[in-house]
């Protein structure tokens, strides 16, 4: 009998599945049925489930009927696809029916299933005992494990599936203790029969490690890291614990490409780090950064060995303004440019995990490649700004990449109070790169994140300030434009370049008040009129209620609404009312005085003088024209109205005086 990796019989594991599924849940279905066989008599015993997320199954009776809690919410959108899957692996029965979240009712007949045979073995063909063997379908989008528990093979490496659905798309996945992991595709469209042979499983054994150090930019031991891998053909799980003085070993991995992943809370701040390798690596340096990482190299050859033992090869030095080497400079692979048989020139990007490199203590990194054409390399110290050099061959051993100090800048977190602006402490600011789309081919790891002080201020370093334009990609010549970044809080953003020298001091970040968000002014005071320029002398509002109309001349809403109060300037006076209205849009003075004039306008007349946006933040205009309704205490007592309702509210207004 097959086993599962708990030594439970899949029959039992089955069994026990069923206790859970009759407990419905707040996202929960059912979908219910009858299972027959190509004869259409019942089936019983079979077990049913619904991919992905098999955790809960069901048992048909002796009528063959069923009924399974399940969850519809897994997948997303109106068009997700599920799989019904019923199996009788002990008489070679199954099928797999697609059905949509709003299934309630599938009877299945199933057909006769295939009977997957293999045997997992090592480097050397022998057996592996214990190896366990899971296998994946995949419908839609999606991809799930046939069943929950792994099948365990047999002593001799032998394995023996049954009851596996036909004309499926599916992988099956080998693993072992000791050895790494194998996911095979397998074609079960058009098997001869009943029995499809999977062949030999080899698997990699698990006897290397890879050992280094976690530090910080300052080259400083990062202790309390999570270090985990994880890649293709490697065991699942794979942990090291990173000690104070930044060391670690992880063991048990296989040859070949692994990436090792870092996380860390260091001094209040977020760190991570991503760095690729081989199984066998010693000496790995491993540097871990706030925001977002880089992916770093480490090579288990060294640089006279990639230059000696490739035919082509970009190989050279990077140093500092002063010609000092620079080592631990992250040299990646951002573009491959190829001439196409009509001359046009083609580009794409490299998914390889190993194709960069990390430069030695004498600056030096050398990159093997295997096709021609020309190549962008994107060079990222820690200490100086990230730099790009275009369209490289891959014969060239000579380059040399002078590595500049790069921008600073520093400046202050704003928030206006009225028109006050005053510091926001203590919270976090982002620097980044203002358009991912013009920039791709630079990556993102100079984005930054850093947190304001007592008193707002931030600071920012190493700022890559020039950029090669996109026009001239096919250029020979070209010449480098600025560099647009972002600063960004919450959802506050301003763009800055370096234009006039490589420092900006006293930045402002100024956060506006947001007039959706804004609390009401109703039964508060009138702000401050400051940033407005109009003429209203203390003397002549004191114990005057107030009707102030936002407008802006150059549209017709506004224009009619403001004729319609001079029209009805007297009666307002006589209501005790002093009006004023406000011009909140860019306009040019003269122009609107003469409009002014033109129309009569005997009331006060005032435009905006500050951030016009801002100054209708905290006037809490959300449109254009605006009423603003005050008592003789200059209480907000309507704001936000239609001109046809200023009666209304005059009224209520004086039915609230004492």
């Amino acid at each position: 009998m097959l086993r599962v990796s708990n030594n439970t019989p899949v029959s039992v594991i089955w069994a026990v599945a069923i206790s859970g599924w009759l407990v419905a849940t707040a996202d929960c279905a059912q979908v219910a049925g009858v299972l027959r066989d190509p004869t259409g008599a019942p089936v019983a015993g079979a077990s049913v489930s619904v991919l992905p997320g098999n955790t809960r199954q069901a048992v048909s009776d002796a009528n063959g009927r069923y009924a399974l809690e399940w969850d519809p919410t897994r997948l997303s959108g109106e068009d997700a696809k599920f799989c019904l899957l019923a199996r009788h692996p002990q008489r070679n029965l199954a099928a797999a029916v697609e059905m949509s979240a709003g299934t309630r009712a599938v009877d299945v007949k199933l057909e006769r299933g295939l009977i997957l045979r293999g045997k997992v073995v090592d480097p050397n063909g022998r057996g592996i005992a214990e190896a366990r063997v899971q296998s994946t379908l995949r419908m839609s989008y999606w991809e799930a494990f046939l069943t929950p528990v792994a099948l365990v093979v047999e002593a001799d490496g032998t394995f023996v599936w049954t009851g596996f659905p036909r004309d499926q798309t599916c992988k099956i996945h080998a693993e072992a203790d000791g050895y790494g992991r194998v996911i095979s595709d397998v074609e079960l469209a058009q098997p001869q029969g009943d029995n499809v042979d999977l062949g030999t499983i080899t698997l990699p054994v698990a006897n290397l490690s890879i050992a280094g150090r976690v530090v910080d930019v300052d080259g400083n031991p990062v202790p309390g890291v999570r270090l985990h891998a994880n890649a293709e053909g490697q065991p699942e799980g794979l942990f090291a614990a990173v000690d104070d003085t930044g060391k670690f070993v992880l063991e048990s991995v296989c040859a070949g490409v692994i990436v090792l992943y870092a996380d860390a809370s260091h001094d209040g701040k977020r760190l991570s780090g991503r760095l690729a390798t081989e199984g066998g690596a010693t000496g790995v340096r491993m540097v871990v950064h706030a925001g977002r990482s880089q992916l770093q190299y480490h090579s288990i050859r060294t640089y006279e060995q990639i230059v000696a033992d490739s035919a082509k090869v970009i190989a050279g030095v990077t140093v500092d303004e002063r010609g000092a080497p620079v080592p631990d400079v992250i040299v990646s692979v951002r573009c491959h440019k190829t001439t196409l048989a009509d001359g046009r020139s083609r580009w794409s990007y490299s998914s390889s995990p190993l194709l960069g490199a990390t430069t030695d203590q004498q600056g030096r990194f050398a990159i093997a490649f295997e096709e021609d054409g020309e190549y962008s390399l994107l060079f990222t110290p820690d200490r100086h700004a990230a730099t790009i050099v275009y369209d490289i061959p891959p014969d060239t051993r000579d380059v040399k990449v002078t590595l500049e100090k790069g921008g600073t800048i520093g400046g202050r977190l704003l928030q206006l109070d009225g028109m006050r602006k005053v510091p926001i402490p203590n919270v976090e600011v982002r620097l980044e790169q203002n358009s991912r789309l013009s920039y791709s081919h630079l990556g993102f790891d100079r984005d930054q994140t850093t947190r304001t002080d007592d008193q707002g201020c931030f600071r920012f370093e190493r700022i890559g300030t020039r950029v090669r334009p996109n026009s001239s990609r096919n250029e020979v010549e070209w010449t480098a434009v600025s560099r647009i970044w972002q600063l960004v809080y919450e959802d506050t953003i301003q763009t800055f370049a370096f234009t006039d020298g490589l420092a900006i001091e006293d930045f402002e970040l100024l956060v506006k008040p947001r007039t959706e968000t804004a609390a009401p002014l109703v039964g508060n005071r009138l702000p401050s009129f400051e940033g407005i320029a109009v003429e209203l002398f203390e003397e002549q509002t004191k114990g005057q209620a107030m009707l102030l109309c936002f407008f802006d001349y150059q549209q017709r809403p506004s224009r009619n609404t403001v004729m319609q109060l001079v029209r009805q300037a007297e009666a307002l006076k006589q209501e005790g009312l002093m009006v004023a209205v406000i011009q909140a849009a860019q306009t040019e003075r003269a122009a609107l005085a003469a409009w002014v004039k033109d129309n009569n306008v005997s009331f006060p007349v005032g435009t905006i003088t500050a951030d016009i946006e801002a100054t209708r933040g905290v006037w809490r205009v959300q449109s254009l024209p605006w009423l603003i309704l005050s008592d003789e205490d200059h209480i907000v007592r309507a704001e936000g109205f239609g001109l046809d309702e200023l009666r209304a509210k005059i009224e209520e207004m004086t039915d609230a005086r004492p």
